[in-house]
């Protein structure tokens, strides 16, 4: 399962949830993404511990210098299965 969450981090004003079952699906949301500047990030965030917030806070940082849009993209399962 494959998780594709847009956030607007800094006021959460916007928030937009793609639920993608299977890699292959992935295809179908590819146009809502492909003509946008984004600054992604993968990861198992199963907690919002130091690391994670500070991975978010860069994120935010780079979207906002470059004005980019902010994507982040969940895994189940764990990312590693899909990498390594």
């Amino acid at each position: 399962m494959l998780w594709l969450l847009g956030l607007r981090l800094a006021h959460l004003k916007r928030f937009v949830m793609y639920l993608i079952r299977g890699i292959r699906n992935i295809e179908l949301y590819r146009s809502k993404f492909s003509e946008v500047s984004t600054v992604a990030t993968i990861g198992n965030f199963d907690g919002l511990h130091l690391g994670h917030q500070q991975i978010l806070k860069t994120m935010e940082e780079e979207a906002q210098t470059n004005n980019l849009k902010k994507l982040i993209i969940f895994t189940e399962p764990h990312a590693q299965e899909f990498f390594f």
